[in-house]
């Protein structure tokens, strides 16, 4: 059983979703170490994956505000896969716009 499936057994929220949230963040970090990241984009899916299902756990838990933030860093995500050329890695929304 892997941690995120123990952590969701035993109604963990908080723990499940920081190691989503960890591993997401070393799938972003994989993609930006790489030289080929127009063509390799697999990091990046796996990393909003993640951020999606914590979103998705936190706001069963009534936390607003990571949940919004790990929704924003997925839509960073998916503007990254459509716009390579930039990097939206780590960027605020504010920064973002």
């Amino acid at each position: 059983m892997c941690p995120v499936q123990v952590y969701k057994h035993f109604d963990m929220k908080h723990e499940a979703a920081s190691l989503l949230e960890s591993r997401a963040e070393q799938y972003m970090e994989s993609w930006l170490d790489r030289h080929d990241k127009e063509r390799r984009n697999d990091e990046l899916l796996k990393a909003m994956h993640n951020l999606v299902q914590t979103a998705e756990i936190l706001s069963t838990i009534d936390a607003g505000q990571r949940t919004h933030r790990a929704c924003a860093r997925a839509s960073l995500l998916s503007l990254q896969i459509r716009i390579p050329d930039l990097v939206w890695i780590g960027l605020t929304e504010t920064n973002a716009r």
